[in-house]
């Protein structure tokens, strides 16, 4: 079995919730406080922080559970955690900030600030770093010990993996290039530049980078977990302070919504700065680009949505910029997919997205067969190419498997979109309802007839490439 064992983890504070709901409607509230802890229950989280704020009101602010399943300390919103990339969003505030006071422009191509850089940096710009569309090699073999400057120098010497604004390809130099441009900028250290550009100006004054001293972030930093093969153990995630703007940072929930608010208030940046940081720019192609300034991008229920996860779901912030609502999620937990803001959110704002009839329930049932024997343990892989096959297979021993514990059996799916892939295949966005939560899917046959993808994806992910 992939599928983590149910036996009872002793909480004594797990299914309570330290705070509840502010302002919103008890019968939401109740709604939101029972999916979350349901969530808890079938994932073994020891703690979940949740705020939900909406044209600057904290709708939702509770914690639930406990900071540390050994030590049994309830979980408060000044504890923090970690959110791993979720970091990138504040280096993507402080880039925001540079701008406006003038010390950058996003559209700085890196030999402006790196004049020792190759000629092949001249092609590559600020914005598309901060996009992960810059072409910057992560494989440079270099062990932890590496430093911010010993990062950069291989890079330059290093080829670029593809034409830089032509694609995209999350990495970690990237971010590395950023850290150095910011430090270089604001003459200081990532973890004080980024206090100085972003932390403070967003009154984020609780949350702080482990390395730092003076703060009370460390003191108040909760355990992280993970459960496997029916035991709950101790790990961690730790960041080398060389790829601090990449992630690592320590972040408490009371912080979170003041991030909210400011967004809402216009403050730390103006409302068009803001907007700035949430576009994608398109690739050379012409196509959609796939990230903004720092921010992931995509659709959600038929709704605009901003934000990161990281962890990958230690940290889950999502904004839905037309509807002025945040919502901010953060556990202690490592084996989870990021799942929870998105099934909050569905519990705020309608579902917008267009449905077209089933014209291939063959098709459609092919993917609840896959989904359903995953679920089961032992994915059937009858029909599938090789390589996708292998991969989905791959997927549901590790996070898949936290995925659909926490979503439940499937009980409807819909069709989205559908497409004829260059192949002669047919390619289709599904709407997955499962018992707990709802998800989008891409599912594809190839002109053979074989499976040829099968993942979890979003309302806006797209269906060729």
């Amino acid at each position: 079995m992939f599928l983590p064992a149910r036996r009872p983890f002793r909480r004594l504070a797990l299914l309570l919730a330290t705070a509840a709901s502010l302002i919103v409607p008890a019968a939401l509230a109740d709604a939101v406080d029972d999916y979350i802890l349901g969530f808890m229950q079938r994932t073994h989280t020891p703690g979940v922080a949740l705020a939900v704020v909406r044209d600057g009101k904290v709708e939702k602010m509770a914690t639930y559970g406990v900071a540390d399943a050994f030590a049994r300390t309830n979980l408060e919103p000044t504890h923090t955690f970690q959110i791993a990339s979720a970091t990138k969003m504040l280096t993507g505030v402080a880039l925001g900030r540079l701008e406006q006071a003038g010390r950058l422009s996003l559209d700085d191509d890196l030999r402006r600030h790196f004049p020792d850089a190759p000629e092949s940096w001249s092609r590559i710009t600020i914005r598309q770093l901060a996009t992960h569309s810059s072409g910057l090699e992560d494989r440079l073999g270099l062990g932890r010990d590496a430093s911010t400057a010993d990062i950069v120098a291989v890079a330059m010497k290093t080829p670029l993996a593809y034409e830089p604004g032509s694609r995209s390809r999350y990495g970690f130099t990237d971010f590395v290039v950023l850290q150095a441009l910011i430090e270089k900028l604001a003459g200081e250290p990532f973890p004080a530049a980024l206090r100085t550009w972003a932390l403070a100006p967003l009154g984020m004054g609780e949350s702080g980078f482990p390395t730092e001293t003076g703060g009370t972030w460390k003191d108040r930093a909760v355990g992280i977990h993970v459960f496997r093969e029916g035991r709950q153990a101790r790990d961690d995630f730790g960041y080398t302070p060389a790829g601090y703007a990449a992630g690592g940072l320590l972040v408490s929930l009371n912080d979170l919504v003041h991030l909210a608010q400011a967004i809402d208030r216009g403050d730390a940046l103006p409302v068009a700065a803001w907007q700035r940081l949430w576009t994608a720019p398109a690739f050379s192609n012409g196509k959609p680009g796939d990230f903004a300034i720092g921010w992931t991008k995509r659709d959600l229920l038929g709704h605009g949505a901003v934000g990161h996860s990281g962890g990958p779901a230690l940290a889950d912030i999502l904004r839905l910029p037309d509807d002025r609502l945040t919502i901010m999620v953060l556990t202690n937990q490592r084996w989870l997919y990021p799942m929870l803001a998105d099934g909050v959110a569905a519990r705020y704002v309608p579902d917008r997205a267009r449905m077209l009839p089933d014209d291939r329930p063959e098709m459609t049932e092919r993917l609840r067969r896959a989904l359903d024997s995953a679920a089961r343990g032992a994915m059937d892989k009858t029909g599938f190419t090789d390589e996708a096959g292998k991969g989905m297979q791959g997927f549901f021993q590790d996070f898949g498997s936290a995925l659909l514990t926490a979503a439940g059996p499937v009980q409807s799916i819909r069709l989205m979109e559908k497409a004829t892939t260059p192949d002669g295949g047919d390619r289709r966005r599904y709407r997955v309802q499962f018992q707990n939560q709802s998800m989008v899917w891409l599912f594809s046959v190839n002109a053979a007839g074989q499976v040829d993808l099968m993942r979890p994806a979003s309302d806006s992910t797209p269906l060729l490439p």
